[in-house]
């Protein structure tokens, strides 16, 4: 069992029934019923999801954005700890002025070493689930005495943060005493980068000489095609619609196909949207 007072690991949509993918060159998961209006913007979407991330005390607008000024209900004061793998993403979405009216009076790098402490002030974490940030984040829970750096902590991961790292972490906290500090932790699938309405990228630096280097080992090629396929979801996620997945048989396409396939097919609440998720239940698109 889960030791956190709150934790979701569904991306942030709902939705309806899936089909098994084909074994085929072509990899489909329709969404069936009707279809709702036209979503806005990719771009906007995740701007919208980041901006719910950072409302902290549970008063979020329906689409995300400033409903009063920084310090007021829903805009309490906050800290917002990123690493290098979600900076990007923050960067593309929103400004410091952004940031500056949704109550954030401090963002720092999660990994820098040079952090005072700020214990009365909540702080909300938007980074990777990987060991050295969690161990860090722990950190964090037990630094000043058992006091924390921060007052409570909202816990955001860009992609999946798996159950076994999970647990382990929790019984970190456990054993120094510092559960308490833990708010809530979500999974929020916004693993890329958006600089436009309808264009988006996943940032993985050098993928060309990963994907085609005489040298690439099956493990790596192995973990390149998961990371490209976690991105992909985290894409689909943001819509709220269930995709067309299309791809050449063999290689690494069909590698990455089958992967976003099987993500697909593992969260079947894809395609209804809503308010919460920001999704409004788009139309298929196509992968």
């Amino acid at each position: 069992p889960a030791f956190f007072p709150m934790v979701s690991q569904s991306p942030p949509v709902s939705g309806g029934p899936l089909s098994t993918p084909s074994s085929g060159s072509a990899l489909s998961a329709p969404l069936s019923g009707a279809h709702a209006p036209a979503s806005p913007g990719l771009r906007e979407l995740q701007r919208r999801a980041i901006l719910r991330m950072l409302r902290i005390d549970g008063h979020a607008a329906a689409d995300g954005d400033a409903a009063g000024p920084p310090g007021s209900e829903g805009h309490a004061w906050k800290v917002l700890l990123y690493d290098a793998g979600t900076l990007p993403v923050l960067s593309s979405a929103l400004s410091v002025r952004d940031l500056r009216g949704h109550g954030v009076t401090l963002h720092l790098d999660v990994m820098s070493a040079s952090r005072e402490e700020v214990p009365d002030v909540p702080a909300v974490y938007f980074v990777r689930p990987e060991a050295k940030v969690l161990e860090r984040i722990a950190s964090d829970c037990c630094a000043a005495g058992g006091r924390g750096l921060y007052g409570r902590c909202h816990l955001n991961f860009v992609d999946r943060l798996g159950r076994e790292a999970m647990e382990g972490f929790a019984r970190r906290l456990v054993r120094s005493d510092a559960l308490h500090k833990i708010a809530t932790v979500h999974d929020q699938y916004l693993d890329y980068v958006c600089p436009e309405s309808r264009l988006f990228s996943l940032h993985q630096r050098r993928s060309f000489v990963t994907y085609n280097s005489p040298a690439a080992t099956a493990e790596g090629m192995e973990a390149a095609m998961e990371a490209v396929a976690h991105g992909l979801f985290s894409v689909v996620a943001t819509l709220g619609s269930v995709p067309i997945v299309r791809c050449p048989r063999g290689g690494a396409p069909e590698m990455v196909g089958r992967k976003v396939a099987r993500m697909v097919a593992e969260h079947p609440q894809l395609g209804r949207g809503g308010a919460e998720s920001g999704g409004g239940g788009a139309p298929p698109g196509g992968l």
